[in-house]
Parts: C-alpha cells; sequence; structure tokens
C-alpha cells in the first residue's frame, strides 16, 4: 500500500486527519486542531484523539497485511494525558506485534512535545473478505 492509496474519506476526512508518511513499521499522521473539533471545555475532544489512534493503527496494519486480506480493530485502547485547544496534532503508530491472526499497534499523540494521549490498538487479520459482510 501506497501513501497515494489511502483514502481520505469518511471520519478521517470530516476531522482532517492526513496520513503524511506510511513505512513498513511506522504511520505518521497530522490533525490541524479547528473549532469544530472542540469540547464544550474549548479543547480537542478525546473522541477526535482516539479516532486518530484507531486510524492511525488501522491504515497501517492494513498496509503490512496488503495482498492478504483485510483487518479489523477489535480493540482501542486509548489513554488521555493532556488536552490542546489549536495548533497542529502528530499522530505515530508502530508495530507492537504482527503475526498471522492478529495485530498490535502502539499510538502516540502529541501536540509538539506534549503527550496528549497513548493507544494501542488490536487488529484481527482477515483473510477472507466474505466473513465481513457487506
Amino acid at each position: 500500500m501506497e501513501l497515494s492509496d489511502i483514502p481520505h474519506v469518511g471520519m478521517d476526512a470530516r476531522i482532517g486527519l492526513r496520513v503524511t508518511a506510511l513505512e513498513p513499521d511506522r504511520l505518521t499522521a497530522v490533525l490541524e486542531v479547528t473549532p469544530e473539533l472542540l469540547d464544550e471545555t474549548g479543547t480537542l475532544h478525546r473522541g477526535v484523539i482516539s479516532t486518530a489512534v484507531e486510524t492511525a493503527a488501522s491504515v497501517a496494519g492494513a498496509a503490512w497485511f496488503a495482498g492478504r486480506g483485510n483487518v479489523v480493530g477489535v480493540s482501542n485502547t486509548t489513554s488521555h494525558f493532556a488536552s490542546t485547544a489549536d495548533g497542529r496534532v502528530d499522530v505515530i503508530a508502530l508495530p507492537v506485534a504482527r503475526l498471522d491472526d492478529r495485530q498490535l499497534w502502539a499510538v502516540r499523540v502529541l501536540s509538539g512535545e506534549l503527550l496528549l494521549a497513548q493507544g494501542k490498538v488490536a487488529l484481527a487479520n482477515v483473510p477472507d473478505a466474505n466473513v465481513l459482510g457487506g
């Protein structure tokens, strides 16, 4: 999978998440914090951060499993440590484990040097897309 193969649609497009680099063992993405993404306290909504974590791991995992089937997220555990109200957020996904039937990715969400959140996403590798329904 190449960077140009990643569709910018759905929730990712709505929040403005852009994958900027896709390597075999690393994905990076950026998100510009806009007023539409803020919660009632005026800071970046934690659901937006969790969405970015899920997307980063899923795209990275799909790239690694490309040509063998699809991946499906089965668990997203995101811990939030700090907040921001503006600027750019960087999202970095790194593999923890990649097996025949599953993967685990660690994702960090940063505002500059400040760690906003860290997540772990488990993915199921699904060789037969027919079992996913449609």
